[in-house]
């Protein structure tokens, strides 16, 4: 499993593909986390850095498929 995830999902080619995938999750939260400001909500951060790793990781895996 180890060496699939490196040679498939970490690989240096495979991490430059998906800047894109990245750069819209970040987006995203950015976006989020703005317009909880803007409300002046409080924000789980921890929760949402979790939703955004695991929505970056299912992309990717989805994207593989």
């Amino acid at each position: 499993m180890k060496k699939l995830c490196m040679t498939e999902l970490l690989s240096p080619k495979q991490i430059e593909r998906s800047r894109a995938i990245r750069h819209a999750e970040v987006a995203k939260f950015l976006r989020k986390m703005l317009e909880s400001a803007t409300r002046k909500e409080m924000v789980d951060v921890g929760a949402e850095l979790m939703r955004l790793t695991n929505n970056d990781i299912c992309r990717h895996a989805l994207k593989l498929i």
